[in-house]
């Protein structure tokens, strides 16, 4: 169990390394309805995404995690599914927009999602540990 989790961290730690800015905030294909880091979020149907809270919330799905509401596009997975790669717009009060890897808390959120998808997710953040818990079509 613990070799498993330290070689999804060296993983994750990798693809932070290779991270690579998405470009301008239009380039991607779910784009923010507003401007600046609050756009994020905004153009989700209220009530309808796992992204829903204010971003930096005490996590439910994680304690001691803080969740932050996010919007991208999945551009592929890798570790057997363990990690999901997307290219997410500005994350409000924690990164701007870029392509990265990311641990799916279980693998099975990302069933039935392909490359292209444009998804609402739920980043818990505790240090520089960055977990999917929740996973959403746009």
């Amino acid at each position: 169990m613990n070799a498993t989790r330290l070689a999804s961290a060296l993983i994750l730690a990798a693809l932070l390394q290779a991270c690579v800015p998405a470009g301008p905030q239009g380039a991607s294909a779910a784009p923010a309805a507003g401007s600046g880091t609050a756009g994020a979020a905004a153009g989700a149907p209220a009530g309808s995404s796992p992204t829903a809270a204010a971003p930096g919330q005490p996590s439910a799905a994680l304690p001691g995690y803080r969740d932050y509401p996010a919007v991208g596009v999945v551009k592929g997975f890798q570790s057997s599914g363990k990690v999901i790669i997307l290219q997410h717009q500005d994350i409000a009060g924690l990164m701007e927009g870029m392509t990265m890897g990311f641990e799916l808390k279980d693998p099975a959120l990302a069933a039935g999602f392909k490359a292209g998808d444009a998804v609402d997710f739920t980043l818990s953040v505790k240090d520089s540990d960055y977990i999917v818990t929740a996973l959403k079509k746009r």
